[in-house]
């Protein structure tokens, strides 16, 4: 949780703090005699443990900000991966630390129910897909230590989870945390104002002529037309272009 809060708010933590911390937490859930606890709950026993509660530290100074939002429910009663959610976060500042909180923690919830699931069902014809997690405007989210979201494109790998990283601006994609685009499986680049070399470089590894070549078709691009990476020749130890130009007609 230490970790969370400083994540999220770029906090820095000392070790009174995170035991402060610690303690809050354990004795939150003595209070609830080892029900789910919430973060008034947790915001109340550490300010407890403060020499002077009125003098805000990293940890409740987050803490407070997600008591006043009230983001979450007191009680879990909603079923992540059975049912379609859509969370509209346009009200909240996209890099401030509420809109993280928000995607942190329910990618941490994701993250638990998957680690729990066995394999996806695989056969010669068939491939189970089991979830869909859309992130728009993901570029807010990438660009701190979001341990839940490394951690879920991990384990959904072999769970039947796909996940969707939406974008205008994709240098955040490769940061100190995480290099997302290693991790991409089917990056598609449609047509945009502009894009970094340094992205079409780690993306597709080219470089040169290749390297112009792909940022020419990019910058041609038309409604409905998008680049996709194609390893095809690669795979067959076969030299040629490492990208593919398809027209989308529609969306299923």
């Amino acid at each position: 949780m230490a970790n969370a809060l400083c994540a999220i708010d770029r906090g820095t933590l000392s070790a009174n703090m995170s035991n402060r911390l610690s303690e809050a937490i354990v004795g939150a859930y003595k209070k609830t005699n080892g029900k789910p606890i919430t973060f008034e709950l947790m915001l109340k026993e550490y300010q407890s443990r403060m020499v002077n509660a009125d003098k805000d530290d990293s940890i409740s100074s987050i803490l407070k900000q997600l008591v006043r939002n009230k983001l979450f429910a007191d009680s879990d009663k909603v079923n992540l991966t059975d049912e379609c959610f859509i969370v509209k976060m346009d009200s909240f500042p996209k890099d401030g630390p509420i809109a993280k909180a928000i995607v942190y923690f329910i990618i941490s919830k994701l993250n638990n129910i998957y680690e729990q699931l066995p394999k996806q069902v695989v056969s010669e014809d068939y491939v189970q897909i089991r979830h869909f997690t859309i992130i728009d405007e993901a570029h807010y989210m990438l660009d701190f230590d979001n341990r839940p979201l490394r951690n879920l494109i991990a384990v959904g790998r072999n769970k039947g989870l796909s996940i969707i990283l939406a974008t205008q601006n994709m240098d955040q994609f490769k940061s100190k945390h995480f290099d997302f685009y290693a991790n991409a499986q089917y990056p598609l680049i449609m047509k945009q104002q502009s894009i970094a070399d340094g992205v079409i470089k780690d993306l597709f590894g080219v470089s040169g002529r290749d390297f112009q070549e792909i940022k020419s078709e990019i910058a041609a691009l038309q409604k409905g037309e998008l680049i996709i990476k194609d390893t095809t020749l690669a795979a067959l130890g076969i030299s040629g272009k490492t990208y593919k130009k398809i027209k989308v007609t529609h969306l299923i």
